[in-house]
């Protein structure tokens, strides 16, 4: 599932200028909105249970649900280019803090996974800081969120939860 996510957003991602532009252009285009919601709002449906699954921590589970409300809220608050109204804000910062809160989460789950398992930990922190790395680069570079960045995040998440979901399986 993980992998078919991946390759999804791959496309709808590649339906605008993946260095200029995002998923939320494509979430503007008449032509793929209702597609492009349909996959996002199961994405973050699949990712949100991931990650309820691989905390298992009822406190952690209502800052997951936040984010997961966050997204989902940015989804369906269309960012209008150029303009500063309340609706394009929430878009913006409901998108961001999303993404920021996963991004802590992953940190917290690596910080347990020192606790419990140092050879998986350090095995994972490569792959989470390289990706958390690599996407501010491209932030950086290019000035802006664009879908190499959201791929780069989207890639690193998909990476790291396989990881840690494999070697649990080994157990």
């Amino acid at each position: 599932m993980k992998i078919l996510i991946c390759l999804l957003t791959l496309f709808f991602a590649s339906r605008a200028d993946l260095l200029h532009e995002n998923l939320t252009i494509v979430l503007n285009n008449p032509r793929y909105r209702i597609p492009t919601i349909i996959f996002m709002i199961i994405s973050i449906t699949y990712y949100t249970y991931e990650l309820i699954r691989l905390f298992k921590d009822k406190r952690i589970n209502y800052i997951i649900i936040i984010a997961y409300i966050l997204m989902f809220m940015s989804i369906f608050s269309p960012y209008i280019q150029n303009s500063h109204d309340l609706v394009s804000r929430m878009h913006v910062y409901g998108a961001f803090l999303s993404c920021v809160i996963v991004f802590g989460l992953f940190c917290v789950y690596q910080y347990r996974l020192y606790i419990r398992d140092v050879i998986l930990a350090k095995k994972t922190s490569y792959i989470l800081f390289s990706g958390i790395n690599l996407t501010m680069i491209c932030i950086f570079f290019f000035g802006n969120i664009n879908g190499l960045s959201e791929l780069i995040s989207l890639a690193t998440w998909t990476i790291y939860l396989y990881t840690v979901e494999l070697h649990n399986k080994s157990l």
